[in-house]
């Protein structure tokens, strides 16, 4: 693993922070196992590594998250009084996910959604006009091909089509005109496939 090998070669770094916001939508293999890193943490004490509950479960608005480490920053942390208050409704959501059957039930939900998914962008790929860059997250990266620029792009599939999608243009390191696309439920990515042939045809 390349990830482990970096770690070593870090070893001398104090703290090491991984950010797996969206980790929830890669995998491993074919069968869409989920990448399991919590384990580095046990080798590697100055790995910590941050989870943010809110983007693997679609909860933005609830704010939910946590961080992995050795037993001896767990102990630091709360020694020091570094926690962190949650809402009602987080708090909530945690008690949801500490049930014994959740984690099974969401694993076969998030294969599914990552099926369709990986299906939505292959769709997307078909279209002439665009390239749509590999992506293991639930959003890929899409290249104008056709000469449109990315604001006018945008604009026009939100006022004719209703569809919000995120110009890149920020994005330091793409040359040319890219948007952002996410995938959503099987029935909106298929209106968002019809509206971009559309829109290309005009």
């Amino acid at each position: 693993m390349k990830l482990k090998q970096l770690l070593s070669e870090l070893s001398f770094v104090e703290n090491i922070i991984l950010d797996t916001s969206f980790i929830h939508f890669a995998y491993e293999n074919d069968a869409f196992d989920l990448i399991n890193l919590e384990e580095l943490c046990k080798e590697f004490k100055n790995l910590i590594i941050i989870k943010s509950m809110s983007k693997d479960f679609g909860i933005a608005g609830i704010r939910v998250g946590y961080g992995i480490m050795s037993e001896d920053r767990v102990g630091a942390l709360l020694e020091n009084g570094y926690l962190w208050n949650t809402s009602g409704i987080g708090e909530y959501f945690l008690r949801l996910y500490a049930r014994e059957n959740f984690f099974a039930e969401y694993n076969e939900l998030r294969k599914n959604y990552i099926h369709k998914t990986q299906a939505f962008f292959l769709a997307l790929a078909q279209i002439e006009q665009i390239k749509v860059y590999p992506s293991l997250a639930n959003f890929a990266l899409i290249e104008l091909l056709d000469g449109s620029l990315s604001e006018d792009f945008v604009a026009k599939m939100l006022i004719k089509y209703g569809i919000y999608m995120r110009t890149c243009r920020d994005k330091i390191g793409l040359n040319g005109e890219f948007v952002r696309i996410a995938s959503r439920k099987f029935e909106e990515n298929e209106i968002m496939i019809e509206a971009m042939k559309d829109c290309f045809k005009g």
